[in-house]
């Protein structure tokens, strides 16, 4: 019966922690480049490239980027998050990890940056992107507008890990599950 319990709790905590995220792995347009301009909602980026999943700049057709790149990703974010994430006040937007450089915006707004681009390079390649996107820029159930400038010094530039969602960050999931465990 405990683990019928067990496996009833995991199962509905599963069912709320699917609910509160957007999976924001699949689909990027990519372009080598620079221009501010590019993390505008108005920015025509039909000519740029359309990746599967988030990914080095390298494997997805350009082999030889180095320095800047950008790359954007248009999500609605369902208004059914809304009530929840106003109980926390913001959502989390994660990216995995970006090599090496990045500043990222939503709806225009710079909600984070991890890095140092030239001249004062401070590659950051091996630490994970969580940033906070205030409740007030959110477009709910319209698109919104993830836009990342990505410094790459060399090797892979770019998206690296699968960790790529939009969340309602919750401290408190665990504490909602009331069954007991028992050792047999």
């Amino acid at each position: 019966m405990t683990r019928i319990t067990l496996l009833s709790g995991l199962l509905f905590l599963s069912s709320i922690l699917s609910a509160q995220e957007i999976d924001i792995y699949k689909e990027w347009k990519i372009f080598v480049g620079d221009n501010v301009e590019m993390a505008k909602m108005s920015y025509n980026d039909s000519n740029w490239k359309l990746i599967p999943t988030a990914g080095a700049f390298e494997n997805n057709g350009f082999p030889d980027f180095e320095g800047y790149g950008w790359a954007r990703k248009k999500v609605v974010i369902p208004s059914s998050l809304k009530m929840a994430a106003e109980k926390v006040g913001y959502l989390n937007l994660m990216l995995g990890r970006i090599d090496d450089v990045d500043i990222t915006y939503f709806n225009e707004k710079q909600v984070g940056a991890t890095g140092q681009a030239p001249p004062n390079y401070v590659g950051e390649y091996n630490k994970f992107r969580n940033y906070k996107i205030d409740l007030k820029d959110v477009l709910w159930d319209k698109e919104n507008l993830i836009a990342v400038r990505i410094y790459d010094a060399m090797g892979n530039g770019g998206f690296g890990g699968n960790v790529f969602r939009i969340s309602v960050p919750s401290d408190n999931v665990f504490k909602s599950f009331t069954g007991n465990i028992e050792a047999n």
